[in-house]
């Protein structure tokens, strides 16, 4: 896997290994999506969570995903939902799932991603390493390799302010560029 490391990502928002915490009170979201559980993502945000004393971590476990203790929980939430979560939350944690993604840029959230991976049966394959690879590349996307850098990455997160949202639609140059190519696709008839 090629991610940034931990030190880029600290000079890259311009704090240093040792940055601690500046707030007592923030919110965390942590989703993985409808499909499967991700115990491995829950289990370090909640021992994060404990060992920071954190208390307003809303889970979102997915199918017979792991219900961490002393924490709101659910397996599903409704699309609502989870806007007003995301909404509501200083950083999200998530797979790395590409509504999740979209819905925290969409909404100028900072989101740490984990990949499931294929070796731990969290997956099928290993897409979601290279939606990562690709995907944490913009700006408050931080990707994590491993569930220590999730950790790292929690303390450094939680310190961020909003930043710059994404547009919820197409911009008018990407339409004419798609309205380009299928004209210019499609062959023409001789009628």
């Amino acid at each position: 896997m090629v991610f940034r490391s931990m030190a880029d990502t600290m000079e890259r928002f311009s704090l240093s290994e040792g940055a601690r915490i500046q707030r007592s009170c923030y919110v965390i979201f942590v989703t993985v999506g409808m499909q499967l559980p991700f115990n491995r993502l829950v289990r370090t945000v909640e021992a994060w969570a404990k060992k920071h004393k954190a208390s307003d971590v809303i889970f979102q476990v997915g199918p017979g995903g792991y219900f961490p203790s002393g924490f709101s929980a659910s397996q599903f939430i409704k699309p609502e939902q989870f806007e007003q979560y995301v909404k509501k939350a200083d950083v999200v944690v998530s797979h790395a799932g590409m509504g999740s993604i979209l819905k925290s840029l969409e909404l100028a959230k900072p989101i740490i991603i984990l990949p499931r991976l294929q070796i731990y049966g969290e997956h099928r394959n290993n897409h979601q390493v290279h939606t990562a690879e690709n995907i944490g590349k913009y700006e408050g996307v931080l990707v994590a390799k491993s569930e220590t850098d999730v950790e790292d990455l929690l303390d450094v997160a939680i310190t961020f302010t909003s930043g710059s949202a994404i547009s919820k639609s197409a911009s008018d140059s990407l339409i004419a560029h798609i309205q380009y190519f299928i004209r210019n696709s499609i062959p023409k008839s001789d009628a």
